[in-house]
């Protein structure tokens, strides 16, 4: 006899899913979607919509700049921010990538 209490068998752990192949370049593809839709998205909003909105302002060049305090920060892509993040949204929802859930 034997004092060997350990199973012959290990125990399989399912607590970690399984990855999914094609997961990485799904994620890859949400995410440079996402940031091309956005900048498009972002100068549609500066070229169209606000001269349509104010057309006393006329067009917001893209390469406006936000002065704030001694920086002055470029507008399109602080507009792209938040934009990215809102198509982002909703491109994992319908690749099922899972990137919010992370």
């Amino acid at each position: 006899m034997t004092d060997n209490t350990t199973p012959a068998v290990q125990p399989v752990d399912d607590s970690q899913p399984k990855a999914e192949p094609g997961l990485l370049l799904r994620r890859a593809i949400v995410w440079i979607v996402a940031l091309i839709m956005a900048i498009v998205v972002g100068a549609l909003i500066l070229q169209v919509i606000v001269p349509a909105i104010w057309p006393n302002n006329g067009r917001i060049p893209l390469d406006a700049l936000i002065p704030i305090s001694f920086v002055n920060i470029p507008l399109l892509p602080i507009m792209a921010i938040p934009l990215t993040i809102l198509f982002m949204i909703w491109l994992d929802f319908i690749f099922r990538t899972r990137i919010v859930n992370d």
